[in-house]
């Protein structure tokens, strides 16, 4: 199965994401763009408690730290690599290694253009239109151009 389109509701927001759905970064008031494919996920997936649920251009992603990065190091070099990612304590790692630090500001909503005409036009998306329209104008209503 992949990810090419499904939808989802994070905090309490509703929205369509895959890496079919052409998109902005979530971060606020950056236009980059992006799909909303797992790629540019928070944490590297949207289920990983760790995540907001947002998605990120590389500008904007949450930092990773490999439990390797403070092996052999002594405890001042350890705090040294530790306070560069803004943490006082070493994190819990997962089973492989890596701990996720999902430092993001709240979601910026935002739909893209492209998307929008899609949904709105494409025949395929007249079930959804027609079975769904409150969540259908909810999306249209957080189209943002790109100034």
């Amino acid at each position: 199965m992949g990810y090419q389109v499904f939808d989802q509701e994070i905090q309490g927001t509703f929205r369509i994401s895959g890496y079919g759905v052409p998109a902005y970064c979530d971060h606020p008031n950056c236009m980059n763009e992006i799909d909303r494919g797992m790629a540019y996920a928070c944490c590297g997936g949207i289920h990983r408690s760790e995540s907001c649920g947002g998605f990120y251009c590389s500008e904007h992603e949450a930092p990773i730290i490999s439990e390797d990065e403070l092996e052999g190091l002594d405890d001042e070099e350890k705090q040294d690599v530790l306070e560069s990612y803004g943490l006082s304590e070493a994190p819990l790692f997962d089973e492989s290694g890596i701990a996720y630090l999902c430092n993001h500001p709240p979601i910026e909503f935002k739909e893209h253009p492209h998307w929008i005409k899609h949904i709105s036009n494409d025949s395929t998306w007249s079930t959804f239109r027609e079975n769904d329209a409150e969540k259908f104008n909810a999306l249209k209503a957080l189209e943002k151009k790109c100034d």
